[in-house]
């Protein structure tokens, strides 16, 4: 490969051409049109890099809401997916950091701390370093800081041999710190402020030993959503336990969606209707009725129905038929995502991706015996990681992008459906168009997908 070095004088005289004949190239062997537009999709922006450069933009009733503190110091806000339930938290601490409060922000899924930084970072008032002057945990790790600052270390590491792992983290984890609080709670961080994003994901007792690191006069906050209670643990929260826990006067309510297009918007609603606890649904006042004129956030919906052992091979071929939707505009390779509901699967899905030369960001291993390495990877599932990303449907729960593939097994738990709707409402909203592409190996949903705009079914000749 020749560089040349020439100055001002040569090329006045020679023109470009010559000091640079590549200019002038025509065709060549290695760059086809193909090649080209294929790299157009590693080199555009990435629509998570160019929001992050824009501060948070809050309707009046959210401004209100994080620049304020209640009466009591309790705060408690619900409303639908995309209703801005975490950019209103991250508003908020933005606003306390800005005061010199000491911050604690807890949530139950760990990569969504990550995405609550980023949005910090966004507060038009806030010019500190987000990840270092708030404490971010989830709230089993803050078990563990518990038990260890109040001397507790040998009792925590005794915990794992205890019993299985879902008593462990829900009852014997949280009753140790109950204990360290109880007898040491001098030797533990207490915080002017402690908030609590996707509540419903918590168990009551939870939020109540929270409520022993806040500082007198401080503040407690809880932002929730039962439609999307994927762990079962949102019916517990009952008015009256609420009132126990202090709480007092009725829930601050973010009624409209501002994330999904509004095509999404009405077929995420539709799913809810159908599948959803009705008890539960909280769905957002704006939902479109199907005769809007005007829609200035186009959005491709595609459902295929598929056999289970046929799932990974298609879920592979809707990745690559994701891009030329997008013409004639760019899509950012690592702006897609892709979901399930099945570590193994996701961990044979990147497997195979690999193997076409696509790397991911993903949160997925080999084994559960590698854990260790799964919460590594949890920690650093950033969407400015310049991959595409692949984690579950737990996992991204209050995340969002524009470009998603989701893959939904046959083999659901009981909160199936939850977690499907969950998944259907991180599609965010864009002026370039949002793609959404479910691939179902659960007969039903069947005819549920039927109604989507683009609808496949390969499981017709089996039937």
């Amino acid at each position: 490969m020749v560089c040349p070095l020439v100055g001002r004088d040569t090329l006045e005289k020679a023109g470009i051409s010559r000091v640079f004949p590549e200019a002038k190239r025509s065709w060549s062997v290695l760059m086809t049109r193909e090649v080209a537009k294929d790299l157009r999709h590693w080199l555009v922006e990435p629509d998570f890099a160019a929001t992050q450069r824009l501060p948070l933009e809050l309707d009046e009733n959210q401004k209100r809401l994080s620049k304020t503190r209640s009466a009591s110091g309790y705060r408690r806000i619900k409303g639908p997916a995309g209703s801005g339930k975490s950019l209103v938290l991250a508003a908020r601490t933005g606003e306390l950091l800005s005061q010199g409060k000491h911050v604690l922000v807890v949530t139950f899924n760990l990569t969504l701390l990550n995405y609550l930084q980023d949005l910090t970072v966004r507060c038009p008032e806030y010019r500190g370093r987000s990840r270092t002057d708030a404490t971010w945990l989830n709230f089993h790790a803050w078990c563990k800081r518990v038990c260890i600052d109040a001397g507790f270390r040998e009792e925590y590491n005794a915990l794992w041999d205890s019993g299985n792992l879902n008593e462990i983290l829900t009852i014997l984890m949280p009753a140790l710190v109950d204990k360290a609080l109880n007898e040491n709670s001098a030797g533990v961080e207490h915080f002017d402020a402690v908030l609590v994003d996707e509540g419903q994901d918590f168990q009551l007792n939870w939020w109540n030993l929270l409520r022993r690191v806040c500082l007198p006069g401080g503040e407690m906050w809880l932002s929730a959503d039962t439609s999307q209670d994927v762990y079962g643990t949102a019916s517990a929260w009952t008015e009256e336990a609420m009132n126990h826990s202090g709480f007092v006067g009725r829930w601050a309510r973010l009624g409209l969606s501002y994330r999904l297009p509004p095509v999404a918007l009405r077929y995420a609603a539709d799913f809810a209707q159908r599948y959803l606890p009705h008890q539960l649904l909280d769905l957002p006042d704006n939902i479109p009725d199907g005769n809007d004129e005007l829609d200035f956030y186009p959005c491709q919906l595609r459902w295929v129905q598929v056999r289970s052992e046929d799932a990974a091979a298609q879920c592979i071929e809707e990745f690559r038929t994701l891009f030329p939707k997008a013409e004639p505009d760019v899509l950012a390779i690592t702006d897609v995502v892709f979901l399930c509901d099945s570590k193994q699967f996701g961990y044979n899905f990147v497997c195979k991706i690999g193997m076409k030369g696509v790397k991911c960001t993903h949160t997925f291993t080999k084994s559960p015996e590698e854990w260790k390495i799964e919460r590594q990877r949890k920690q650093y599932f950033f969407m400015g990681a310049e991959k595409i990303k692949a984690t579950t449907l737990h996992s991204f729960k209050g995340w969002e992008s524009r470009a998603l593939v989701i893959f939904v097994d046959s083999q659901q738990g009981p909160q199936g459906a939850t977690l499907l709707y969950t998944g259907l409402t991180r599609l965010k909203r864009h002026v370039s168009g949002s793609f959404l592409t479910v691939v179902c190996a659960d007969q039903q949903y069947r005819d549920y997908g039927a109604n989507w705009p683009e609808y496949l079914d390969f499981t017709v000749e089996y039937r």
